[in-house]
C-alpha cells in the first residue's frame, strides 16, 4: 500500500461512482474514507516501477453543492505547479448542456506534498483537493490537463484530409506503427506548386510524453497556422517543407500513461539505442529516424522542434544545444528563440531558455538531431501546464 487509510464512513451520503475504462483514463482504485472524502490511487505507466503524473477519470452519483475531498496518491515527481496556484480540470455534462461550458479549472485547498506514510521503497507524493460539484447526479470528468486522445488526433487528421482547399498544400501518410499497431502519422505541409527540390525541411514532433497533452494542442495550433492565409504561413510553405509527427507515443496516450510507451521506455531517451533495440523496443522512434534519414537524401533539415509540456515551470521556453566552441553557431542557434520571445512577450521568456547538453539528455531527439544529423537549430519547446506568469490570470484563462 502507498498510504495508510483510516475509514470513518457513516453512509450519510450516496457513494460516488468512479470509472476510467476509456481512452487515456488511468484511475486504478478508489477508497471511500469518509462520507465526502476519497483516496484515489492511479495506475503507474505499464512496465515501469513508478511513473505517475497524469490523471483522468469519471465521477458520478454526486450531491450538488457539497464539498468533496480527494487525495490522489502515488505521484512520483517531488514538485508540481499545484503548489503554485494550478487547479484541476473538470468537465460536467450538465454544465455543457445548460451553459455550453466545457472543461474548466476548479478546486480548493489544493496541496501537493510528500507522502509521509509511504511504506514502499520509493517515495511518493499526494495531491489533496476539494471540489464542489454544482449539480446532483451529474457525470463529470476530472483531469490533470486538457485531454487530447489518439482518437482526437485521428478525427482532426480526417477533417484536414476532407478539405479540398488543402489539396496542393497538405499531405498525410502513415509512416509506421507502434508496438500495439497504432498509426504513426506524418503530416507534410508545403506549396507543391513550387519545386520542392531545393527547399529546406522543418520537422515538428509532439506528444512523446503522454501526460503532456498541451503539446498536442501546440501541434494542432501550428498546423492551423501553417495551412492559414497569413503572409508568414505562405512564405514558409513557398520556401520550406514542414514535416509534422503529431503523436510520437500513441500507445502511451491511449493507455493513460504519464511518460513511457507500452514497453516501459521513455521514448525521448532512446534515440541513440542500437537499431536492433529501436526496432524491438521503440519502433515509434525507429520509424521517425528512418523518415529523417530518408529526408536527408534529398533535402537538408533547417530546424527540428520537439514540443513538450512542463509540470514545474510557468510560461513557454526552449531548450537548445551547446555551441560554445563556435561563436558563430552559438548566436545562430539563439536567434529563433530570441525572436520568438520578443514576438510573444506575454508568454515566452528568453531568459528561461537553456542551451546546453546534460548527460541524461544525450538520448533525446533534440540532442540526437544536433549531434548525429548536424542540425544547428534543434530545440525542445516547453509550455507550462499552468500557463504564463508573464500575463494576468484573467488573460491566461
Amino acid at each position: 500500500m502507498y498510504y495508510y487509510i483510516q475509514r470513518t464512513v457513516n453512509n450519510c451520503a450516496p457513494p460516488l461512482l468512479f470509472d476510467s475504462r476509456f481512452e487515456s483514463g488511468n484511475l486504478q482504485k478508489a477508497i471511500r474514507i469518509d462520507d465526502y472524502a476519497y483516496f484515489l490511487q492511479l495506475k503507474c505507466d505499464l512496465n515501469t516501477n513508478g511513473h505517475v503524473q497524469w490523471f483522468f477519470f469519471q465521477v458520478k452519483n454526486m450531491q450538488g453543492n457539497h464539498e468533496y475531498q480527494f487525495t490522489l496518491g502515488n505521484f512520483t515527481k517531488p514538485k508540481s505547479l499545484f503548489n503554485n496556484g494550478m487547479k484541476v480540470l473538470v468537465y460536467s455534462k450538465k454544465k455543457k448542456e445548460k451553459e455550453n461550458i466545457g472543461w474548466y479549472r476548479t478546486g480548493y485547498n489544493i496541496s501537493y506534498t510528500k507522502n509521509k506514510k509511504c511504506s514502499n521503497f520509493k517515495q511518493t507524493y499526494l495531491l489533496d483537493m476539494s471540489i464542489v460539484f454544482t449539480e446532483d447526479n451529474d457525470t463529470c470528468y476530472i483531469a490533470y490537463c486538457y485531454p487530447y486522445t489518439y482518437s482526437d488526433l485521428q478525427r482532426d487528421i480526417n477533417i484536414l484530409k476532407m478539405d479540398n482547399k488543402l489539396f496542393n498544400v497538405l499531405n498525410h501518410e502513415i509512416i509506421g506503427e507502434s508496438i500495439n499497431k497504432n498509426k504513426i502519422d506524418l503530416i507534410t505541409i508545403t506549396n507543391n506548386r513550387i519545386n520542392n527540390e531545393n527547399k529546406k525541411v522543418i520537422i515538428i514532433t509532439g506528444r512523446v510524453h503522454p501526460c503532456e497533452t498541451n503539446s498536442s494542442f501546440m501541434v494542432k495550433g501550428f498546423i492551423e497556422f501553417m495551412i492559414g492565409n497569413t503572409k508568414e504561413a505562405q512564405y514558409i510553405r513557398d520556401n520550406y517543407i514542414v514535416k509534422i509527427i503529431p503523436m510520437l507515443n500513441p500507445d502511451g496516450v491511449i493507455s493513460g500513461n504519464s511518460r513511457c510507451s507500452l514497453t516501459g521506455y521513455d521514448l525521448n531517451r532512446c534515440w541513440r539505442l542500437s537499431e536492433k533495440k529501436l526496432i524491438r523496443y521503440t519502433p515509434e522512434i525507429h520509424t521517425v529516424i528512418k523518415m529523417i534519414e530518408k529526408t536527408l537524401e534529398n533535402n537538408s533539415i533547417e530546424m527540428f522542434v520537439d514540443m513538450h509540456g512542463h509540470s514545474r515551470k510557468f510560461g513557454t521556453f526552449l531548450y537548445g544545444c551547446s555551441n560554445d566552441d563556435n561563436e558563430d553557431n552559438r548566436y545562430k542557434e539563439r536567434i529563433f528563440p530570441y525572436i520568438f520571445s520578443n514576438y510573444y512577450k506575454q508568454y515566452v521568456y528568453f531568459n528561461r531558455c537553456h542551451f546546453n547538453i546534460e548527460k541524461v539528455k544525450e538520448g533525446t531527439g533534440r540532442v540526437t538531431m544536433h549531434k548525429k544529423y548536424n542540425v544547428l537549430k534543434s530545440y525542445t519547446m516547453e509550455a507550462s501546464m499552468c500557463g504564463s506568469d508573464l500575463t494576468s490570470t484573467k488573460e491566461n484563462e
